[in-house]
Order: structure tokens, then sequence, then C-alpha cells
């Protein structure tokens, strides 16, 4: 019996020994680790650091319930699992911008922590930091200055603009601008500007005759402090050559015309461009542009300064009452100078000879055009039908007696001999010998 037992008991150790094996070495090798670097390793205020975080389960069982938790900034939208199986690891990213607050302290110095859970519900936690050095470079302030005309002349007003721009990486206060001809600038709209930011002020000067001769030559300087109190300054300079006298004014303008077409027919559209052209050295004002064949021409515009230019188009469909032919008309432009005085030029004519379609024109039309002699045309019933052109009705018109038959066969000859085309009639002014 006693064989038997202690036969027993041994069987019983080793079924039980592997068991209790396993729960030791399980706990004894479940586990979380985390790594954290940053990028850049150093930074300056307005810089973006971009921090890696790797989670790894370093155990062979899974681990459970895991949470990440940073110092600094909250990671909760972070895509972060919250299990991991044995040997598998997670890494995430995040940024931070570096503000000027930050140099309070050399460093940027923050850390992540994480935990989590066995199937023990054994917990777990690991934290790692990772440290940023700060730098910070000289505050940087920048002034431009410019003048409206590069030239002037006593009594003439010169109109300066100042631009002041904040080109480092720490705000600048107490901002104050002066020019050395003009005095202090004021007022600001800003006297306090972060990285990047600027601001703009003009302020104008009139020209004395103690300015002559020479250049004026002035310096505008800027000031202001950095955020440990330290002074910041910048200038900017601007040169105007001065002249004796004001340059002497001399107003003029022109205008162009043309037609779209060198000949048309009865109720042909004819359209005109006109193109008026400030060619002097002032502005011209209270413009306007009259057509002697259309009326006035109306304009996008009224006022032209020194090389600008304005463009118009306009209509005209030739009528019966345009024959012969051809249609001449000018354009003229009137404005004001300055001083209020009145300027005005003409343009060349532009000519757009005419012809004409029998077929569009009443057989009385035709006659009278022709220069046939006789009353009653415009009334007689069967004159006010289309010309057929192989009437021989000017042939036959007016007086029958001997003495007008040399007369008569003149006109038909003119009427058969001038046609520009099949069907058209060239219109002379009048029928030479024609009584």
């Amino acid at each position: 019996m006693k064989k038997w037992s202690m036969l027993l008991v041994i069987a019983i150790v080793a079924l039980i020994m592997p068991a209790f094996s396993a729960s030791v070495n399980a706990q004894d090798e479940t586990g979380l680790t985390i790594s954290k670097s940053a990028d850049p390793s150093s930074a300056h205020p307005g810089a973006t650091i971009t921090y890696t975080i790797t989670i790894t389960n370093t155990s062979n069982v899974t681990i459970s319930n895991i949470i990440l938790e940073d110092s600094m900034f909250d990671v909760s939208n972070l895509d972060i699992p919250t299990s991991l199986p044995a040997g598998e690891n997670t890494t995430v990213t995040a940024t931070y911008t570096v503000a000027e607050e930050d140099l309070e302290q050399d460093s940027i110095v923050n850390t992540a922590n994480v935990t989590g859970t066995d199937p023990n519900d054994n917990p777990f936690t690991a934290s790692a930091t990772a440290t940023v050095e700060l730098t910070s470079s000289p505050p940087i302030i920048e002034v431009t200055k410019t003048a409206d005309k590069t030239s002037a002349s006593p009594d003439e007003t010169i109109t300066y603009t100042y631009t002041i721009v904040n080109n480092g990486n720490v705000t600048v206060a107490n901002i104050t601008l002066e020019d050395d001809k003009l005095g202090p600038i004021e007022p600001l709209d800003k006297t306090s500007l972060a990285p990047g930011d600027n601001v703009t002020v003009t302020a104008t000067y009139t020209v004395a005759e103690e300015d002559l001769p020479g250049s004026l030559v002035n310096t505008a300087t800027v000031t202001g402090t950095d955020p440990d109190g330290n002074p910041v300054t910048a200038s900017a300079t601007a040169t105007v050559e001065l002249t004796s006298s004001p340059p002497i004014e001399e107003p003029s303008i022109e205008v162009t015309k043309s037609a779209d077409k060198t000949s048309a027919t009865l109720g042909d559209n004819i359209t005109y461009t006109y193109t008026i052209t400030n060619t002097g050295n002032v502005t011209v004002d209270n413009i306007t542009l009259t057509d002697d064949k259309l009326g006035t021409i109306t304009l996008s515009t009224t006022n032209l300064a020194p090389g600008e230019n304005v463009t118009a188009t306009a209509t005209y469909t030739a009528t019966i009452s345009d024959l012969p032919g051809p249609i001449i008309n000018t354009a003229t432009v009137t404005g004001t100078d300055p001083t209020g005085e009145s300027i005005s030029l003409t343009s060349d004519p532009v000519s757009v000879s005419l012809y004409i379609n029998k077929r569009l024109l009443t057989k009385a039309e035709i006659l009278k055009l022709s220069g046939v002699p006789g009353k009653g045309i415009e009334k007689a019933p069967g004159l006010q039908k289309l010309f057929n052109p192989k009437s021989q009705a000017a042939e036959h018109a007016g007086k029958k007696d001997k003495d007008k038959e040399e007369e008569q066969l003149q006109i038909r000859q003119m009427t058969e001999n001038h046609g520009a085309a099949k069907g058209q009639l060239k219109i002379r002014q009048r029928v030479e010998n024609q009584p």
C-alpha cells in the first residue's frame, strides 16, 4: 500500500506542475512597452513638432483595456486599439506647434503613459518621455517706404507709403514710426506685430522752395521691443528728384474712326468703330463723342488719364436718301482739361460707296435717280411697282418730240452701261445735258 500511495502522489504532482509553471511564466512575461520620439529635436516658435508613439505587447498573452495619455496634448482622437495580441504593436503620431509662451522654458518635455490588463485583470503600465530643445532667432522687423512720384516741384504733394513687417519668430511690441522729414507717423493701426504680421500707413509732404536744389531724400525708422524688452529697429529711405517748376501741362486727345465695309447697298448696316485716346500728359474729363451722321455716341467712360483710351461702336443703315453716295461722315470728340478749358478734335472722314439693286426699287425711284424728266412720277400708279430690269420705261419717259430722241437714247444707254453687276445700277448724281 505504501508503494502504491507513493506512486499516486508522484503522478498527481507530475500532472499539476506544468499548469503551475505555465501560469507563472505568463505573468512573468506579460507586459507593455512604449517608446516616444520627436521630430525635430529642436524648434522655435511657430515650428511644428511631430511626435511618434509606439506601444508594444511584449508578453505571450493578449493585453486589453489599453489606454494612452499624454501630458501635453489630447490623444483621444488618435487611432489606438483597445487590445493588442501577444507580440504585436501599434504606432500613432501627433503634432504640436511651438508657441511663444513655450520660450519661458528651455525645452518642451512631455510624457506619454499607457495602461492595460492581462487576461487575469492584472494591470500593467509603461511610460516614455520626449524632449525638444527650444531656440529663438533674433527678432526681425522691416520697414519699406515708397513715394507716389519720382519727381516733384515746389507746392506739389508727395504721398509716402510705409509698410512694417515682422519677419522674425517672436512678437515685436511697442512699435513706433518716425520720418526724419515728416516727424512721427501716426496713427498706426497696430503697435504690436506677431510673427508674419504687418501694418501699412501713409503720410504726405508738400515740397517747399527750401528743398531745392537737388533731391528730396528722407528716411523712416521703426522701433519696437522683443518679448524680453530688448529694442528692435529698422529703417528705409525714399528719394524724389526735385525740379524748379512743374512740368508743362499739355492736354491732347485724338479720335480715330473706321467702318466695317467700304461699300454698301440700300438697307445694309454699316458698323463704325471709334477709338478715343488721351495723348497728352493730363487727365481729360467730360468727354463726349458726336458723329455728324449718327449724332451722339455713347461711351463707357467720360474720363481718360494720360495714355488711356476708350472704344465705342455705332451702326447706321443706308437709305435711299443717301444716294447717289458715297456716305461720308466724321466724328468729333470734346472734353475738358484740369483747368476747365475745352479741347476738341475731329476724325478723318470715312467714306462708304453706295450701289443699288434695281429689283429693290420702284420704277419711279429708278427714273428719278436716272434724272428722267417729267411731272407726276411719284404719283403715277404704274410707276410704283418694283423696277423690271428689262423695262424700257426710261427710253419712253418724258416728252416724245424728235428733238429729244438723242437725249432719250443717251438715258437708255446710261441705264444699260452703268450697271455695276447683273441687276445693279450705279447711280450718277445727274445726267449730263439733261434739262
